[in-house]
């Protein structure tokens, strides 16, 4: 693997690591009653961690195979997922 794999690599599980952290305080949270905009937010952290995570796996796979990492359209996709995350 590359030295850009391993930055990747790194990067994912970061992302895994955030993902564990927002669950973790979610569920800490659980039968907590909660305003709708920290609701919200919650989840969109979650869903953003996740996101990232998923992205930078696909990322990892296409490098592994010898193929552009698609940065660009993994940047593309991502913004769509937040509009429509954000967006409820």
């Amino acid at each position: 693997m590359t030295t850009l794999g391993f930055e990747r690599a790194g990067a994912i599980e970061m992302a895994a690591g955030l993902e564990q952290a927002v669950e973790g305080l979610v569920g800490g949270l659980a039968g907590r009653e909660l305003d709708d905009e920290t609701r919200l937010a919650l989840t969109y952290r979650l869903v953003e961690a996740r996101l990232f995570g998923l992205l930078g796996s696909r990322a990892l796979g296409r490098s592994r195979r010898g193929r552009r990492a698609g940065s660009r359209a993994l940047g593309h996709q991502a913004a769509l997922v937040a509009r429509d995350a954000a967006a409820g």
